[in-house]
């Protein structure tokens, strides 16, 4: 007795319902993508329950021909290819031919569709896959279907089917992509009788408002780059929205969202200067290329895309967003923070005294010499040099001069040898003058001669375009630094300054092969697992090209003997360890991976918050970041916040 046998077109058609309709939004999918190769620009979508109970797609596409309703829910059958040869040049969201079919196979459809030529249109219902009811009715150029009671017939998948709100939030997302891929169509997006969007097919821009809000479009990057027959269109985020998953990324291919780990990566890499560990960019890019150069497909939810030359898909991701990045303003503007007219500054004063009472409090104090020393803050003043010019101050005139001479050097230099004596320095170095003294002996002779040269401001730029100079005022809490520059104030993080300073510093000592390198006093010693072990041994070379000499100690044993000078302040036990937790990544990827990770590690020796500078420490700093294009720390974080005068005088009502 034969036992292999031709299933019946039913099971067949529930079986691929399985690959093709795995929950409602699957559906909402199918038969949007449709919608969109009929040619429709307005497109309304309702959903009831999640989807479960009904979905219903209108569209004022081209329609169906009448001969062709009843062809349309037969398995494999499509208008948008006709041989093999038409899967090279895929020009349409839908082409298997087996969404219909699927659907209906499992759901109960009613599909009302006119063409522009016909008279009326035709209504056709389909139940499990069963012809029913085909009959002609009024109504206007386009396709209506609805489809009600998914799995009605499939108890089995029905029960696996979630909770309605959890099934809305999907078709919900999936809405948001499909807008984002269709920016210029209109889009209504109904849930259970209630408007959720309303689009008008004006754009991009306007649609990222109407998904994300304020915030994230007013910190957009636009992306518009053209390669020979690649054009890659759309907008990536500041690094200040970055995310803490990959949920805000939207990639598309040709219009067609998609899923592709390669890009995703690309683009991550571009940011790798700009974002803290485990954070995610926010984009919504969209590449148009040849059809023949990418196969969409590759599964039957047609999310998956393969590249015929993948590592120049890569390439043109990585370096164009880099490029895009380094060339952004990453200055933090504040504007319109219209909340602090709310303030009421009597709530700031003692609710037993009056605002009066405390400012005649104030006023009997003023020469009380008690008050005077209980200033609660302290203004740094940088244009100390005037000072040299008054006979009083000759003494703090001499002290300054000594001070000047003890610290004006480079910044990184100045931290290098404060801290060298520092306790908290946790490793330690041979101590000979060839290390250190001489190093910078010849910078300190150099920069005190130029003492008498000083302006009273120094000239610096933020934008660096000005001919405006920027006056440091002075700084607050032993970690801000402020400056003023024409009608602007700019507020400057000196942690982030300097981590920024230390990274590019690490960088360019590299790639000039001017890398400086210290002895430790006693070598560190640490053990491996087999694994890490070769892996050390393997990249011996790689990790003296950044400063780090290593040499095999026994089993499994690694003796680390010198490290950069500018890594001075690194926990070495710490650096192991991460570099341990990384290495397949380091295995997988260049060794330009590994040189992007030891340079964040130079961010460690940075000064931190609450560090008391000097003055001429702060002026050395502000000096070192008006050379730099990139304002962020390498963590993503803002270095300068901005704060323009009429910002100012909104907020002290000066002006409306």
């Amino acid at each position: 007795m034969a036992k292999i046998q031709i299933l019946d077109k039913t099971v067949a058609n529930r079986i691929s319902a399985g690959e093709v309709v795995e929950r409602p939004s699957s559906v909402v999918k199918e038969l949007f993508e449709n919608s969109i190769d009929a040619g429709a620009d307005n497109i309304i979508i309702e959903i009831e329950e999640g989807g479960i109970k009904k979905i219903s797609i209108t569209d004022n596409g081209c329609g169906i021909e009448h001969e062709d309703v009843k062809t349309a829910f037969m398995p494999h059958s499509t208008s948008k290819i006709k041989s093999i040869d038409d899967l090279n040049t895929i020009d349409t969201l839908g082409f298997r031919g087996e969404a219909l079919a699927s659907i209906a196979s499992v759901s109960q459809v009613e599909l009302i569709t006119k063409t522009h030529d016909a008279s009326t249109a035709i209504k056709i219902i389909v139940e499990g896959g069963e012809f029913g009811l085909i009959e002609e009715v009024s109504a206007n150029i386009g396709t209506k279907i609805t489809v009600k009671n998914l799995f009605y017939n499939t108890p089995a998948r029905q029960k696996f089917l979630r909770k309605s709100k959890t099934e809305e939030t999907e078709i919900t997302n999936l809405i948001e992509k499909l807008m984002l891929s269709n920016p210029n169509i209109s889009i209504k997006y109904i849930t259970d009788g209630k408007m959720i969007y309303n689009t008008t097919g004006s754009g991009l821009y306007d649609i990222i408002y109407t998904i994300y809000g304020k915030d994230i479009s007013n910190n957009l990057i636009p992306v518009n780059i053209k390669r020979g027959e690649f054009n890659l269109i759309g907008y990536i985020g500041k690094p200040e929205i970055s995310k803490s998953n990959r949920t805000y990324q939207t990639l598309m291919i040709n219009n067609r969202v998609v899923q592709n780990f390669l890009i995703n990566n690309a683009v991550t890499s571009a940011y790798e200067n700009y974002l803290m560990k485990n954070r995610f960019p926010f984009f919504v890019l969209n590449l148009r290329m040849p059809f023949d150069n990418v196969d969409v497909n590759v599964h039957p939810s047609k999310q998956e895309v393969k590249f015929e030359r993948p590592n120049f898909i890569y390439s043109f991701f990585a370096n164009n967003i880099a490029e895009i990045l380094f060339n952004s303003s990453h200055i933090k503007s504040i504007e319109n923070l219209n909340n602090i007219d709310k303030i009421d500054i009597s709530k700031s004063i003692n609710n037993k005294v009056s605002l009066s009472n405390e400012l005649n409090l104030m006023d009997k104090n003023l020469s009380d010499d008690k008050f005077k020393n209980s200033s609660n803050f302290e203004l740094k003043e940088v244009d100390v040099f005037t000072a040299n010019t008054k006979k009083e101050d000759k003494t703090k005139n001499q002290s300054m001069e000594n001070k000047f001479q003890e610290t004006h050097r480079d910044f990184s230099d100045i931290l290098k040898f404060r801290n060298s004596n520092s306790q908290s320095t946790n490793l330690e170095f041979k101590s000979d003058e060839s290390n250190i003294s001489k190093i910078f002996i010849k910078k300190i002779k150099e920069n005190s001669s130029q003492l008498k040269n000083y302006s009273t401001h120094e000239q610096a730029s933020i934008e660096g375009t000005s001919d405006l100079p920027l006056k440091i005022i002075g700084s607050v809490f032993n970690t801000y630094i402020i400056t003023q520059k024409g009608d602007k104030l700019y507020i400057i993080d000196q942690h982030a300054g300097h981590e920024r300073k230390l990274y590019d510093k690490f960088n360019l000592q590299i790639d000039n092969n001017n890398l400086i390198i210290q002895d430790l006093l006693v070598a560190y010693t640490f053990d491996c697992s087999t694994l890490e072990y070769q892996f050390f041994i393997d990249n011996i070379k790689k990790f003296e090209n950044l400063g780090f000499y290593m040499e095999p100690f026994g089993h499994n044993n690694i003796k680390l003997t010198r490290i950069p000078l500018l890594l001075f302040n690194l926990k070495i036990s710490d650096f192991i360890d991460e570099v341990k937790l990384n290495i397949i990544s380091f295995n997988k990827k260049t060794s330009d991976i590994l040189k992007e990770f030891i340079a964040q590690k130079a961010c460690k020796s940075a000064v931190k918050a609450g560090d008391n500078l000097s003055i001429l420490e702060i002026n050395s700093l502000v000096k070192d970041l008006e050379k730099n294009t990139t304002l962020l720390c390498p963590h993503g974080r803002p270095i300068v916040i901005e704060i323009s005068k009429k910002q100012l005088e909104k907020w002290f009502k000066r002006i409306v």
